[in-house]
Order: structure tokens, then C-alpha cells, then sequence
């Protein structure tokens, strides 16, 4: 995988000297299984643009809760939870090791994946990452190591890594015990982080010690340099123009294909550093049970409607929106995959439609550009207020545009 100039990460392959034409890259690419609905008999179904889809997914049960490692807690988001989860495992002799997303050494401003195997490389990795990385790309390693691992991915990891099984891999398949999701309603460029650097004054990256996108809680993007001084910023709106369109027509927010899925928990306790967890399988759910009873967590069953509430704004986007902005997009490529592999699926209405026409004109077509060249020349407080507001008003618009239905469990 190689970073372009535009912030992405895409498959690069020698056609010489390593392609096959097996096409296996293609058959397991998240992004691509999401602009193509799936089949109605394929595993993956409920990623399909079903309209009845549960907003959840498959849920065994629902938690809220914190690690009870003060450390763990602090340095980790929704309540250290998945620090603690992968703690628990490798001191319990569950796994070997854990695949995670952490900070280059050698580039402290770039996110890294890798293999964490002791309890100081969990703890080290911990925390939000708001950018793109190829987390898939170190699979390949695993053939060349003994154990089992746990795998800590986004949905369109945990999607990748649920086809790359179904293909059959054994050297992959056999080494993954469980995997934990985060919820995700976005991700963005690389570009977006070098935006924000420049924006609070770093103008050489090599200047930077430590980069944390959400240093505290609810977390603020924050960078210390290695002179000793300290920069922190409210830029989580900001980051909004550096968008993934591969995110436009993904419709999982809570990571519906992982055994243990976990996020923020707003509206409640949304002043502590607590989290939701989602268990999906019997796996997951045992492992869960015995971090709790090993007091690696404190955890508290909600029931699956709260979680629902908490998430709603998100739900509408991913849930509902994406149906909308699929039936767009085909409409205007004149394609017909809209209506592959779906029963019956209903026709967005009117409101819904102009609701993401002009969302998408916001965020995409160009005006995103023109923001982004405008707020450089504004001090980041203001033009983060500004944006801010922006998105602001459009979950409020999402609300009302989308109705009663959006709330439907």
C-alpha cells in the first residue's frame, strides 16, 4: 500500500514480478464491496443497501463501561476499553500478540500499524487515530510469525479481514482469535493532519515528539515538540473537509462483522471516560465476561435502544443517508447496481434526496476545496467555529429531513 499526494493509500503491485491476475485484491477490498451491494445469500448481506437493515447489526448484548487501570482509562478513548480488552488477552495467554494502530518512531505524525506483544506496546498504541491506514497491509506478516493475535480495525478492516477468511487463508485465518471494532462515522486523508500542523504553526514535522489526536476526554488534537512546548486544539470540525469518499457509502457505524465492537457512548455519562461495548459473538461475549471477572474492566449492561439514541446522529448519516447518496450516484452513472442483489429496495424520498444533494455539495464538489483555502487564512478557532456550526446545522437538518423513521430500532 503507498500514500498518494491526495492523502490516500492504495494498492501498488509490480505486474512483473508479483501479479498473479488471481484478482484476490480486488475480491477482498472493503471500499470496492461497498460501491458494489452484495449478494442476498453472501455472509456479508447486512452491509447491502437494505433499507430494514437492524441499526446495530447482530448484537448479543450491550455495555457500557471503563477500564479499571487508571492509565489505561486515561490514555485510551471511550474509556481505555480496548486497551484493556487486549491486555487481558495477552496476559491471560489468549493471544500472542495484537494488531494495532499506533504512532511511527521514526515519523511521530504518522499513524503505523503494528504487531503490539507486550503490555507496554498495547498501552503505547492507544487512543484515536483520525487517518487513514492501510491495517490490512500487515496480514501478510503474520505468515512469517508463530501465535494467535487479536486484530483492532475499523469496519472496512474488519470487512477486509472477514473476506480475506471467506476466500480461505488459512495462514491469516488460523492466527486471528477474535478482533475488536471501533465505531467509525468517518475517516480522513493524511493530508488533513498535515493541514492541521500547518494551521497551528509546525512547519517541520520533524519538530514533533508526540501527536495525539485526542489527547484527554472528550479529546483535543495535541502536539508536543521535542523544544518542550505544547499545542492544542479543538480541530476534530476541521478535519470534516479531509473526508474519505470511500466513506460515502459505507453504512456501518458500529462495526457490525467484529466479535467485540466499542465506541463513544454520547448523551450517556458523557463527561466520564466511559465507552459502549457490543458484543456480536459467543467470542466475543466470553472474552468480555472474563476481562470483567479478571478486573481488567468495569462494565454496566444498557440496553440496545440507548446505544441507538446515543448514536442517532451517526445512524442517519451512514444508516439512511447512504441509500440516498447510492441511488444518487448511480442515477448520475445511469447504472443499475443500485437494484443488484437487493429485495425490493425503497426509493429514497424527495426531502431525503435534496437533503444529500446539498450535504454532498458541502462537503464534496469543490467546496471543500474553497473552505480549505479559505480557513488558511483565518486563525483555526474561528474557522473550526465556523465549520463547526456547519455540521452542526446539518445533523439537525438530517434529523428533520429523515423523520420519525431514523429512530427506528
Amino acid at each position: 500500500m503507498k500514500e498518494t499526494n491526495a492523502g490516500y493509500y492504495i494498492p501498488v503491485c509490480d505486474e512483473v514480478a508479483n501479479c498473479r491476475g488471481c484478482e484476490f485484491c480486488l475480491d477482498t477490498c472493503p471500499a470496492l464491496s461497498m460501491a458494489i451491494p452484495s449478494s442476498t445469500n453472501s455472509p456479508l448481506s447486512l452491509m447491502s443497501y437494505e433499507t430494514n437493515a437492524p441499526p446495530l447489526g447482530s448484537v448479543e448484548e450491550a455495555y457500557i463501561g471503563y477500564a479499571k487501570d487508571q492509565r489505561i482509562r486515561t490514555n485510551g478513548s471511550s474509556g481505555g476499553i480496548t486497551s484493556a480488552i487486549l491486555v487481558y488477552a495477552l496476559e491471560s495467554g489468549l493471544i500472542d500478540g495484537a494488531i494495532v494502530v499506533g504512532m511511527s518512531k521514526e515519523q511521530p505524525w504518522k499513524p503505523q500499524v503494528k504487531i503490539a506483544k507486550t503490555r507496554e506496546e498495547i498501552v503505547e498504541a492507544a487512543g484515536s487515530k483520525y487517518s487513514v491506514v492501510p491495517t490490512n497491509s500487515i496480514l501478510q506478516s503474520l505468515r512469517k510469525v508463530s501465535g494467535k493475535f487479536a486484530l483492532v480495525g475499523l469496519p472496512c478492516h474488519i470487512r477486509g479481514l472477514h473476506m480475506i477468511q471467506q476466500r480461505g487463508s488459512p495462514a491469516i485465518t488460523n492466527k486471528i482469535s477474535f478482533n475488536i471494532g471501533l465505531f467509525c462515522g468517518l475517516n480522513f486523508k493524511t493530508t488533513g493532519t498535515d493541514y492541521l500542523l500547518s494551521k497551528i504553526g509546525i512547519k517541520d514535522p520533524y519538530m514533533i515528539r508526540k501527536l495525539e489526536y485526542r489527547h484527554g476526554y472528550p479529546g483535543r488534537f495535541c502536539v508536543r515538540l521535542t523544544d518542550g512546548a505544547f499545542q492544542v486544539a479543538n480541530a476534530s470540525a476541521i478535519l470534516q473537509l479531509f473526508r474519505s469518499e470511500a466513506c460515502t457509502f459505507c453504512r456501518d457505524l458500529t462495526n457490525e462483522f467484529a466479535d467485540i465492537s466499542v465506541g463513544d457512548i454520547y448523551s450517556l455519562h458523557s463527561r466520564d471516560s466511559v465507552g459502549v461495548i457490543l458484543t456480536r459473538t459467543k467470542v466475543g461475549e466470553d472474552i468480555l465476561l472474563k476481562a470483567k471477572c479478571n478486573r481488567y474492566l468495569r462494565t454496566f449492561r444498557i440496553g440496545k435502544t440507548q446505544v441507538v439514541e446515543s448514536q442517532l446522529t451517526g445512524l442517519i448519516y451512514k444508516k439512511k443517508g447512504s441509500i440516498a447518496r447510492k441511488y444518487l450516484i448511480d442515477a448520475k452513472r445511469q447504472s443499475s447496481s443500485f437494484w443488484h442483489g437487493n429485495h425490493n429496495p425503497r426509493i429514497p424520498s424527495s426531502r431525503q434526496l435534496t437533503f444529500e444533494i446539498m450535504q454532498h455539495k458541502i462537503f464534496f464538489e469543490g467546496t471543500s476545496r474553497f473552505l480549505i483555502a479559505m480557513f488558511k487564512y483565518l486563525p483555526l478557532q474561528l474557522s473550526t467555529y465556523v465549520y463547526g456550526k456547519v455540521i452542526t446545522l446539518l445533523f439537525l437538518l438530517g434529523k428533520f429531513f429523515y423523520g420519525e423513521e431514523a429512530c427506528q430500532t
